[in-house]
């Protein structure tokens, strides 16, 4: 069985360069990750999403984390009206 994988987004920094793509496979969201060491040189990493969005709200502080829950909570309202 062969899996697909969509691109569905990319992530860039302000330079506009892109810092990953996002892409589903198998109905999960994935971050397409670039990882490198000097021993192997570098190879892609698919981190689920959810994943990648938890590891970065616990560095956050408090005030930080409000500030992205009420972007999400925006996100998912924009959502739900398209």
């Amino acid at each position: 069985m062969e899996v697909v994988k969509n691109i569905v987004g990319t992530v860039k920094d302000d330079d506009d360069k892109r810092v990953f793509n996002l892409i589903e496979s198998n109905g999960v969201t994935y971050a397409d990750i670039k990882c490198s060491n000097r021993k192997r040189g570098y190879r892609y990493m698919q981190i689920p999403a959810t994943e990648l969005v938890f590891q970065t709200i616990q560095g956050l502080n408090q005030a930080e984390r409000l500030e992205c829950y009420q972007f999400f909570n925006m996100l998912e309202e924009s959502n739900r009206i398209s």
